[in-house]
């Protein structure tokens, strides 16, 4: 029997509904009606008029709902990202070679649920949901450029990406880490100097 864990209103207790299939801190990004295609808005810090840098984005709505993450792993490039929270042997790359149809594919046969994908230059979140994989990311492709919630099959960085590679978050492991309030510490850094 799998560890059901349900994140209510920031309380960690177990619950029979089971763990979120999406961290629902990702709205708190996004104006109030304006989903799937939001805008950001003032959290934590105002940056450039509703910007915020990609691996912010993606650490602090983990710190939001909960998870002790240092701000630093933000500055990570995202498979460092990925690897930090969910370690590297949970985690499956895709070059361009494949195409975009393979990787949806593969995303729906791992379940409902919260992946971070990491891509050349970008990181996001994929929400894969009653058969609906989005991308939900700090958009540098105009317009909008903002947080945005799009259909994975659109044109994006995920798209555009010549590699990628994706970890799926919030298994038994990472729940318990989170019930327990253990530090995510940043192991693979690629600015420590040995």
């Amino acid at each position: 029997m799998s560890l059901r864990v349900q994140m209510r209103n920031g309380a960690r207790s177990l619950g029979k509904a089971g763990r979120p299939s999406s961290i629902s801190s990702l709205r708190i990004y996004f104006q109030p009606g304006m989903e799937p295609n939001g805008i950001l808005t003032a959290h934590p810090e105002p940056l450039e008029r509703g910007h915020i840098a990609c691996g912010t984005f993606v650490v602090y709505t983990l710190q939001d709902a909960g998870f002790k993450i240092p701000s630093k792993m933000a500055r990570q490039p995202s498979e460092n990202i990925i690897k930090n929270l969910i370690g590297p042997s949970n985690i499956m790359r895709f070059s361009n070679a494949v195409p975009m149809q393979k990787v949806l594919e593969w995303i729906r046969s791992q379940d409902e649920g919260l992946f971070i994908v990491g891509m050349d230059i970008h990181v996001g979140f994929i929400i894969n949901k009653a058969g609906n994989i989005t991308f939900c990311h700090s958009n540098y492709y105009d317009p909008p450029r903002a947080v945005v919630n799009q259909d994975a099959r659109e044109r994006s960085p995920l798209t555009d990406s010549k590699y990628l590679v994706f970890g799926k978050i919030l298994d038994n492991a990472m729940m318990i880490r989170w019930l327990k309030h253990e530090l995510f510490p940043v192991t693979y850094d690629f600015f420590r100097r040995n």
